[in-house]
């Protein structure tokens, strides 16, 4: 690996410690970067918080969001965002996923991304279900429906074509975890739409 690659490694790690300490991700936001030596190339932390990850959980991925590192390491689901992002603008070296508490829209400076995705939480399912009924009866098309084991998310896009995630996080008691008691954050099992719009009735 080129000594520009190794950089990028070293400061997507500072990236993650620094993003978490200063409080713009939580324990499920991530950051990434383009291979300075691939463009058709991005390195983005195996699925952990960011406030710990370290050089060697950065894996990297292609375009596609394929991993490259033959390894069997939870990975982040919405890996498939960045990949996205970085195959649409090439001028693009960074992509940063949170679900940031507070958003300021404005709009973006020419010739610059501007916002793609953004998450709504809410405080219950019976809130979240509530939320998708009014979507559906108004004739807004899902984009999809996700079982994240610690959330659920129903996804459909703005006017401007903006990604939305509407969501709402599960007890932590009924988070998966592995044997040693740390939480999985791979799983996006189909979600059973209907049982969720039960919740409005």
């Amino acid at each position: 690996m080129s000594e520009n690659a190794e950089s990028a490694i070293h400061d997507l790690m500072v990236a993650n410690r620094i993003l978490a300490n200063e409080g713009v991700v939580d324990a499920f936001g991530h950051i990434s970067v383009r291979n300075p030596d691939n463009a058709g190339r991005y390195f983005l932390a195996c699925s952990r918080s960011p406030g710990l990850v370290t050089e060697e959980d950065i894996i990297e991925f292609e375009l596609d969001s394929n991993r490259l590192d033959n390894t069997d390491r939870a990975i982040y689901a919405e890996r498939f965002i960045h990949g996205c992002i970085y195959k649409a603008r090439p001028d693009v070296m960074s992509v940063c996923h949170s679900h940031a508490h507070a958003v300021v829209p404005q709009p973006a400076p020419a010739h610059h991304t501007g916002l793609y995705h953004f998450a709504i939480k809410y405080p219950s399912r019976r809130d979240l279900a509530t939320v998708v009924r009014r979507v559906i009866d108004a004739g807004v098309p899902l984009q999809g429906v996700a079982d994240h084991g610690v959330s659920e998310a129903v996804y459909l896009t703005d006017v401007d074509g903006n990604g939305i995630e509407l969501y709402r996080d599960r007890p932590q008691a009924e988070w998966p975890r592995a044997a040693d008691g740390g939480v999985i954050l791979t799983m996006a099992d189909p979600l059973d739409l209907d049982a969720l719009l039960k919740e409005a009735e």
